[in-house]
């Protein structure tokens, strides 16, 4: 349910933050999130639970566009890559949290914890003020000038505004023209589209979210020793310490290696992982698979490094979106129509392997279903190797050029 109203906001966030401003749609998110976690702990009944996610979902598809965006927009350009890392890293770090203490709380108190954090979160996002790119592409200078103002601790105009005028000329020269269907099909629309697309497909049937939601159900079904609530913390942990590695090593490695490393070793990973529960589940001999019982922690953590260091969910997406918006992927004219095109994609894809996540295991067996996705992985790295492009060290001229070849 999430994923699927993740779906329905993207395309319409995208309009919202255009029209309205990127500090009013993440005001606006901000009350429902509140309210849809307080929905979520007082539901007296399954449809008003349903009709909750529902929501949380909305708010959820419109933070992964217009919080990236926003972050990218007020910040400084000596510091704009390492507190655009901060989002993705915020969220690894809730998921991290949400199995840490969801060990130990009921899901009434961990909901009013998720609550309290929304509610810090509108109360600091109304401290900030409007993105100074949308306050210059509406006309609005003297605002700009006093949000720039106050962004960068100017105690005078004269400090801030040859940023001003940079953010002028560099507006003027994106203003958007209409998109005819001859442009959208010609090769610089349609291959950054496409890619941006393909990769969004890989990393879905990889299999992550579906892996994460049911990381205590495969623990409990291995047999193993180890406390599945243990365990889970344990891949949350792991969870977080690979996005921060995965951070410092996507502007000195670039984008295109780490995809590939990241898919080879979630292959390995989903593969061992298929194999424990074949030996398990076609009648193996019981000392061979009691000697195996690491086997499926030891196949989480590498799936859930190998993910985070190129294909990781936040990671990946707000990479993607931020490049798309931004005009690193696709010509400024068609950024909007492509980034919600592309978001929209992402969590339909996320919904559907979800959704189907127990529908895969019962006609295929757990082995079967985890062999496919480390099938898809092997493709996907064969998909990273032809047509990926690296943009690492590139301008923006010179990335546009490799897809009008």
């Amino acid at each position: 349910m999430t994923h699927l109203a993740a779906l329905i906001a993207g395309p319409i966030t995208g309009f919202a933050i255009d029209k309205v401003g990127r500090r009013k749609t993440a005001i606006a998110i901000g009350y429902p999130f509140f309210l849809s976690w307080l929905l979520v702990a007082f539901a007296p009944n399954v449809p008003v639970l349903i009709f909750a996610r529902f929501i949380l979902g909305l708010c959820v598809g419109a933070c992964s566009l217009t919080v990236p965006v926003f972050i990218a927009e007020i910040t400084d350009e000596t510091v704009r890559g390492a507190l655009t890392n901060l989002f993705p890293l915020g969220i690894t770090f809730g998921i991290m949290n949400t199995m840490i203490f969801g060990s130990f709380l009921t899901w009434f108190h961990m909901t009013i914890v998720n609550a309290s954090v929304t509610l810090v979160y509108l109360v600091l996002v109304h401290k900030v003020p409007e993105s100074p790119v949308f306050l210059i592409s509406k006309g609005q200078y003297e605002k700009a000038r006093l949000s720039l103002k106050w962004l960068r601790g100017a105690m005078l105009s004269d400090q801030i505004e040859p940023e001003i005028q940079q953010l002028r000329r560099a507006i003027d020269e994106k203003r958007e023209v209409r998109l005819s269907a001859k442009e959208f099909f010609s090769p610089p629309v349609l291959k950054p589209i496409l890619i941006c697309i393909s990769l969004m497909f890989f990393q879905q049937m990889s299999g992550i979210n579906a892996v994460i939601f049911y990381a205590v159900e495969i623990f409990e079904t291995s047999g193993s020793n180890i406390n599945p609530n243990l365990s889970s913390v344990i891949v949350g942990l792991v969870l977080m310490i690979s996005v921060i590695i995965s951070i410092l090593l996507i502007d000195r490695a670039g984008r295109k290696i780490l995809l590939i490393v990241s898919d080879i070793g979630m292959c390995i990973a989903l593969f061992g992982l298929g194999l424990y529960f074949y030996l398990k589940d076609e009648g193996s001999d019981a000392d061979l698979v009691e000697s195996l019982n690491w086997l499926p922690l030891a196949s989480l953590m590498l799936f859930v490094t190998s993910f985070n260091f190129g294909f990781g969910t936040v990671k990946l997406v707000l990479w993607l979106v931020h490049r798309l918006y931004n005009g690193e992927l696709l010509p400024s004219h068609v950024k909007g129509f492509g980034s919600g095109l592309a978001v929209a994609h992402n969590w339909f894809i996320a919904f559907l392997v979800t959704k189907s996540f127990e529908d895969f295991i019962f006609y295929m067996g757990k082995y079967g279903c985890y062999w496919m996705f480390s099938i898809v992985c092997a493709v996907g790295t064969v998909f990273c190797i032809l047509f990926v492009p690296e943009t690492k060290g590139k301008s923006l001229e010179e990335i546009q050029n490799i897809f009008k070849g």
